[in-house]
Order: structure tokens, then sequence, then C-alpha cells
């Protein structure tokens, strides 16, 4: 059969825009194309198609994108020519799409990429009904397997209950994420891998120091943990660290006022922690603090969690109109869909608003700053309160107080632990 020709649903100006800002803004264009589901396959002609192949394979290994390195390795694969030489990467160029216009461009290739998708699925099945070699029970079988695997790239898996049974039994051998302070694990029933969990205080009640030591904990229990910290040095967060595990004052270790029994304590916690699968990124080491750095150092993290201190921090992009608040949930979503696909644990450091101060109490879900788009994306919520900080005289300074807010598959309320803040340490109450 012999089916009409008709030119399959493309757009040649968006795909090159998106390659061109890739090769113009490198790994931070990819950064931003993360979490939009684009695909290579997206793509209509073949040549830009290798072309983006190229440009996923040097932001996998981690090397810079340009158009000189891209040339380099379409080279390597023998595929320079065949895109068209290095007037093809210059004209791709030309028309880069600027940063912010990515994801309509990603979306409008996304579209023509599932077009043309049916129209194959389609005619292949026109093309066999008509040929009479199949049966029709059969037919309709192939058909019904070809647009499911469509559906399943447009809308996500299909979800059945009792087949997903399986899947969770499954993951029992993976096992929720545990922090390690029993109550705390008792009352929330752990981290599900995928899970994004907030955890909110004021500046300086101590949000930093329970990241690291629970990071610690988890780092010697063999789960991978990876923190990028948007506020302190390689230096600052090296002391946080040696000074939890040695036990020493990091306002000693800042100085170098330590005794000599302390400095080799800390020499034996820097050994200690060379062995354990944790890896820390400040502020100095990753290469910008915008969405599209943070959206692409969690799409190439590895590990079982990523933390990151805090969410405020990040520089936003914001749209034509959209105010703070909508940008700020956007990149929320974003960063949880990136733990979904990876089934990793987020955990996403927030500031609370001085009114937390004002009222002279634990703090509330509504003092999170710009709550609803971290409430509502979070499946769980701790908010921490150090009363000593509000009233000197009338608490403990150890006292330390965890307010599990929200929790989407456990138990809410207050834990109280015991907080050594010259070391950073957090021990059960």
């Amino acid at each position: 059969m012999t089916l009409p020709s008709r030119i399959p649903p493309q757009d040649l100006g968006a795909e090159a825009a998106i390659l061109g800002a890739v090769l113009l803004e490198g790994r931070k264009a990819l950064d931003l194309l993360a979490g939009t589901g684009l695909q290579g396959t997206d793509f209509y002609t073949e040549s830009h198609r290798t072309m983006w192949a190229g440009m996923a394979a040097l932001y996998q290994r981690d090397e810079p994108v340009d158009i000189l390195t891209l040339s380099h390795w379409l080279k390597e694969q023998g595929e320079l020519e065949a895109v068209g030489g290095p007037a093809a990467l210059a004209l791709v160029l030309e028309q880069a799409a600027i940063p912010a216009h990515l994801d309509g461009y990603a979306r409008i290739v996304i579209e023509h990429g599932q077009r043309r998708a049916v129209i194959q699925t389609a005619t292949g099945v026109l093309r066999q009904a008509y040929d009479g070699g199949t049966n029709a029970a059969e037919l309709i079988g192939v058909a019904s397997r070809r647009l499911e695997e469509l559906t399943r790239r447009a809308i996500g898996e299909p979800y059945d209950p009792a087949v997903n049974w399986r899947h969770v039994v499954d993951s029992w051998q993976q096992g929720v994420i545990r922090v390690g302070l029993a109550p705390l694990d008792a009352l929330t029933g752990g981290l599900g891998r995928g899970d994004l969990l907030v955890v909110a205080a004021r500046t300086s009640r101590g949000k930093t120091a329970l990241a690291c030591d629970r990071l610690l904990a988890m780092a010697t229990t063999g789960i991978a943990v990876d923190m990028l910290t948007l506020e302190e040095t390689q230096d600052a967060m090296t002391r946080r660290l040696v000074a939890n595990v040695a036990g020493v004052s990091m306002y000693r270790l800042r100085d170098g006022s330590c005794t000599p029994g302390e400095f080799l304590a800390a020499e034996d916690a820097v050994r200690t922690l060379q062995d354990l699968p944790l890896t820390i990124r400040g502020v100095t080491s990753l290469r910008a603090l915008d969405e599209a750095a943070i959206l692409g150092a969690v799409a190439l993290s590895k590990a079982d969690v990523v933390i990151l201190d805090h969410i405020q921090k990040v520089q936003l992009q914001t749209r034509k109109g959209e105010n703070y608040t909508y940008a700020l949930r956007r990149l929320v979503d974003r960063l949880h869909g990136l733990a979904q696909r990876d089934r990793r644990v987020l955990w996403l450091n927030a500031q609370l608003s001085r009114e937390t101060d004002d009222r002279k109490g634990p703090p509330l879900l509504s003092d999170i700053l710009d709550s609803s788009g971290l409430e509502n994306a979070a499946r769980q919520v701790w908010l921490l309160h150090w009363p000593w900080k509000q009233a000197p005289d009338k608490h403990d300074p150890s006292t330390y107080e965890v307010y599990v807010a929200k929790n989407s598959e456990g138990g809410t309320g207050k834990v109280t632990l015991r907080f050594q803040a010259a070391c950073g340490r957090f021990e059960e109450g």
C-alpha cells in the first residue's frame, strides 16, 4: 500500500534554537533542560539528533560543552561531516535561544516529536491492515502495545495497585532512609526514596548543623550523601564536619586555638571522613548559584540523599510577569521531579520568617518564607526550634526541638533532642 506523502510535524527553528543555546551557554543550558524530558528522538533531522547525542555525552562526562568540544566529539565518532561540518554547528549557534525561553522551545520540540511518533505508529498499523498479512486480533494487539508505549511517554506509566504491590515489596530490600535519631525516625517512619523533605528554621538556629550531623550519620551506615551548600565555603564546611566527628569546638578549629589532643582528634576525624560516601560542594566549587546550575548538580548526582542548603539562596530566573513565589515553586517542582525520577531523597533547607521570633514560640508551617510552593511539594516538613535562642534565661542551651509539621505517610508532632552547639552534634533527648 502507498500512503500519501506529507511533511511530518517538526519545527527546525525551535530545534536549532535549543542546540544553539547549548553551544552558546554550555552546561548551563543543559542544566535548564534537565527536567523537561527532552530526548534525542524528539529532534526531526538526523544531524540534530547526532548533535544532541554529542552534547548529552559531554554533559554526562562532566566536560565543557561548546562548539569546539562538540566538534572534537563528532570528529572522534566520524560524524562531523555527516551533520554538515563546522558550518552547520556555526549555523545553529547563530540561532541560539536565550536561556529563559528554553522551556518553551523544549515543549515545542517534544510536542512535534510525540506527534511524529503517533503518525509513525498509526501509519505502520494502517499499512499492516491493508497488506492483509496479519489477522485482526494480532493487529489490534500490536496497535494497543504501540499506543501504550506512546501513552507512557506522554503521561507516565499507568498505575495499577495490584501490579505495583510487587514493586512495594521489592523496595523493602532497599528500605527507607533513616536519619539515625530513633525518636525522629519512629515518628516519621523514615524518608522514602523519591521524597522531598523541607527542613526550615530561622537564621543561626541549627539547620545547617542538623544537615551536617545527619549526613554524617547516614554516610556512616553506607548511604551516599551529596550536600550542596550555597552559604558556606569549603573551609567552613570542613570545620563543621571535622568538629562534629572529633567532638571539638568548631570555634577552636577556626582560630587554631585547639589543644594538642584536640588537634590529634581532628586529624583522626579527617581520616574517618575520607572513607565515608559523601560529597560536599560549596559556593566556591559550584559553577554558579542560579537555578540552572542547581538543577544540573542534582540531575548529575549519584547519591542516595541530596541536601541543598538553602533553597532561598538559589538565584531564580523569573519569567515576564512571574513573581518570586511562583518561580520558586516551579524550581522546587522540577527538583522534586528529578528526585522521583532517580529515586533519591532531596533534603531542602529553608528559611523561616522573622515573625517567628516576634511570636516567641514554636514555628508554624506558614512561617516558611514563600511557603506555598515548599509546603505543597514536600512529603515531609520539619520545623526547627531552639528555645534558648529566644529566651536564654529560661531555657537550657542544649534543648532542641524538631516539629514534624507535615508527613504524608507517617506521624506528626514534636521530638526533643540534645544539641551540642560547639561541635554541631545532635543526640536523642
